[in-house]
């Protein structure tokens, strides 16, 4: 029997040990949450205080639960369990180290009366201490934009690696329990893969207005994490995705060894190397000629590459997620 909603939005909170972080998110949810909204929060067993930091959260926001994973689950599991326990019609896939921006909640619900499968609001990037704007927009839009069911391509093309962020994420809970989430865990994307593995049963909406402050810096990620996410993961998950051959052919985070920029970053800051190359840049080269320049960034010097990055920045020949 399909679980009928008791409210309209779920805050689906997925953390580990940040409770030094999750009350100021707590704070700002709680201020603009509404009879219409609860809060999930799922925990991958953290062993610091945030047990008992949520207590106290529950006992001014009785919409509040508070579910502790036995082990840690990974990332994609957590997010997924947290929407599993939510009651909403709709499960906001939120970061616990994130901020909403005033009235985030009341536009949120305002949206949602379209009756939409996919909501995605815009972010400020924002330093460690949340005290200096780096980015006023993640997603480059002037406007709010509407995609019909059928416009899978176009969506995934607009946005590309805007989607790597899952705290800007509203999706319709009974299309997320419908599908496949099992086959993205490990992924660090279980929102795109669910998404994407088919088409929207309805329409999908971008909100362009800033909703959340975006902390950089807070990721708990091994360096060499970010060599695979870049070169590895998130291409092969594009590859399994129901889009078009030629919509993939149009994602520059698809073919990330063509950016030298990028190359440089991952080599002077994250440790790639021959081996990295041979895994995942190697096997996916058409020609011998195209893999030249990754071997040679693996065999820079750390020190060298990072140089070299520095200089191709005040070049403006911009990295792959500038």
């Amino acid at each position: 029997m399909t679980q009928q909603p008791s409210c309209k939005l779920s805050i689906c909170i997925a953390t580990f040990n940040r409770s030094s972080f999750l009350g100021a998110t707590l704070d700002r949810v709680i201020s603009q949450a509404t009879s219409d909204c609860e809060i999930i929060i799922s925990d991958n067993a953290s062993t610091d205080n945030t047990e008992e930091l949520i207590a106290a959260y529950a006992r001014r926001f009785d919409r509040l639960h508070y579910f502790r994973q036995e082990t840690n689950r990974g990332l994609d599991r957590n997010f997924d369990r947290a929407v599993e326990l939510a009651s909403g019609e709709y499960c906001w896939l939120m970061s616990d180290d994130d901020w909403l921006k005033p009235n985030a909640i009341t536009r949120v619900l305002e949206a949602l009366s379209m009756d939409l499968s996919l909501l995605i609001v815009n972010m400020e990037l924002r330093d460690f201490s949340m005290s200096k704007v780096i980015r006023p927009r993640w997603i480059n839009f002037d406007s709010d934009r509407r995609y019909e069911r059928g416009e899978m391509d176009r969506l995934f093309v607009e946005l590309d690696y805007t989607l790597w962020n899952i705290g800007n994420v509203i999706v319709k809970r009974s299309m997320w329990i419908a599908r496949d989430r099992e086959r993205y865990y490990g992924s660090w994307f279980v929102h795109v893969g669910v998404i994407f593995q088919d088409h929207l049963p309805g329409e999908a909406l971008v909100i362009a207005e800033p909703l959340i402050n975006y902390r950089l810096g807070n990721t708990q990620s091994a360096s060499s994490m970010w060599t695979e996410l870049f070169l590895h993961k998130w291409p092969s998950l594009v590859d399994s995705l129901a889009l078009s051959t030629s919509a993939k052919a149009t994602l520059k985070t698809m073919r990330p060894w063509k950016n030298v920029p990028t190359l440089l970053w991952l080599r002077g800051k994250q440790g790639y190397s021959l081996v990295q190359y041979k895994l995942w840049i190697r096997p996916r080269l058409t020609t011998s000629a195209a893999g030249l320049i990754p071997v040679l960034v693996a065999l820079l010097p750390r020190t060298l590459a990072n140089a070299l990055f520095r200089a191709a920045i005040a070049l403006r020949l911009k990295p792959l997620l500038s």
